[in-house]
């Protein structure tokens, strides 16, 4: 269930804000780019329910959302907006993500 939710929330996301008719086939490429992303968000949400630290399933849906949100500023920026501000965010963005994401793996093997 939650992992169709996150695919309908996607897809009117980047209906509303990426999606460009002038590069179609990129925008299909970016959709399901999107669509793998947001299944990866989906599963980590799925942990929150389950019995590992708090510190692992916080980082790991936080690190996921933020590597979603970074890639999501690249394609607002190139199919819809080139003048938009991404580029510090997207580094910021990314390498948080990617650090929340790679410290799971410490947090989960820390027990409660």
């Amino acid at each position: 269930m939650v992992w169709i939710l996150s695919v309908i929330i996607i897809l009117m996301i980047f209906y509303l804000t990426v999606f460009n008719p002038t590069m179609l086939e990129l925008s299909i490429g970016a959709l399901g780019y999107g669509i793998i992303l947001v299944t990866v968000l989906a599963f980590s949400i799925t942990k929150w329910t389950d019995r590992f630290p708090f510190s692992f399933r916080l980082a790991i849906i936080l690190g996921f959302f933020l590597f979603l949100f970074s890639d999501w500023l690249i394609a607002y920026h190139f199919f819809t907006d080139p003048t938009f501000l991404s580029g510090p965010y997207v580094g910021i963005t990314y390498v948080f993500g990617q650090l929340l994401i790679q410290l799971t793996t410490y947090f989960g093997s820390r027990g409660s």
